[in-house]
């Protein structure tokens, strides 16, 4: 069968006391200690010096625990390759390598994981403007909470899910596979420690039994989340007070319109994200960055600091 190994040494994972000592490795190297694999065990292909200095290097069958193991390898290695200098040859920092596993949503071996972490909380936090916009909302949903209580944003984080199921499947089956939103979300409720982490996963957990529901996208209004995370010993995110700070002072709007095209679906995150900074810090001279975002639903909450309206 291929992958098996036959008249070998059965095989070790990674001397971890050595590679983790290292202050670089090669990309190939990294690529093989993510999926637990000892790169001094595997055995190149016999003809990969015909291939040139700038071509992947390939490994034989026996390097690999089975046939989906060796597919994912050779996923990971393309891309790591591509965000790292083009070539599986080069070396760079174990981290640098781990940037890119936690941009893609990759599981790895338990060794990596108090750094994976790290790199994870850089690639899933939420920029002060997306604190902000949330503050502005009349109820999150408990998903939403538990990613703004560790400033994750939430987006990333569902991306991030995503792409780590597609991963695992992708592994399990030895095919490119692409989970539906409904089956991610449905593993992120049964499992959301295994799906999102301990950090996220175990504060939606929590949550869910805090608020008494069984579903992480029920949602609870900001003052309510304020209650749970203080009852988990958390604290929403500093962006998000003063605009909380704002909403509550009676609910009076600025009178700022923010006037659209009848039929506008999206608006530049940049229009409406300047009139509520202007709205709330009118003296600060605050600049927001510019990207796009539904029209349904912002601004127009009883109490919101602006309004959007939409001429016929």
């Amino acid at each position: 069968m291929a992958g098996s190994i036959t008249g070998s040494l059965e095989r070790t994972g990674p001397d971890w006391s050595l590679w983790l000592a290292l202050p670089k490795v090669k990309v190939w190297q990294a690529v093989a200690l993510s999926l637990d694999l000892d790169p001094d065990a595997m055995t190149p292909e016999p003809h990969n010096w015909m291939a040139g200095p700038n071509v992947r290097i390939c490994f034989a069958a026996n390097s690999f625990g089975n046939r989906a193991q060796a597919v994912e390898f050779d996923k990971r290695q393309r891309i790591a390759a591509a965000n790292l200098g083009g070539d599986d040859r080069a070396e760079a920092p174990l981290s640098d390598f781990l940037d890119v596993a936690a941009r893609h949503g990759w599981r790895v071996p338990t060794a990596l994981q108090p750094a994976f972490e790290l790199r994870l909380q850089i690639a899933e936090a939420a920029t002060p403007d997306e604190m902000r916009l949330y503050a502005l909302r009349e109820r999150v949903n408990l998903f939403e909470l538990a990613c703004l209580l560790h400033g994750a944003s939430p987006e990333r984080v569902s991306n991030l899910a995503w792409q780590g199921v597609s991963a695992h499947d992708s592994e399990v089956s030895g095919q490119h596979e692409s989970p539906s939103p409904e089956k991610v979300r449905a593993l992120m409720d049964a499992t959301p420690e295994a799906i999102l982490g301990t950090r996220i996963g175990g504060t939606l957990k929590a949550l869910r039994i805090a608020a008494g529901s069984g579903g992480m996208n029920a949602t609870v209004t900001l003052d309510m989340a304020g209650r749970l995370a203080r009852g988990l010993g958390l604290a929403l995110p500093e962006a998000m007070a003063p605009v909380r700070a704002a909403v509550a002072q009676g609910g009076r709007s600025p009178g700022k319109v923010l006037h659209l095209p009848a039929g506008t679906t999206h608006v530049r995150f940049g229009d409406l994200a300047q009139l509520i900074a202007d709205a709330l810090w009118p003296d600060q001279g605050r600049t927001m960055n510019d990207s796009t975002m539904p029209v349904h639903g912002l601004g127009n909450a009883e109490h919101a600091p602006c309004k959007v309206s939409q001429r016929p």
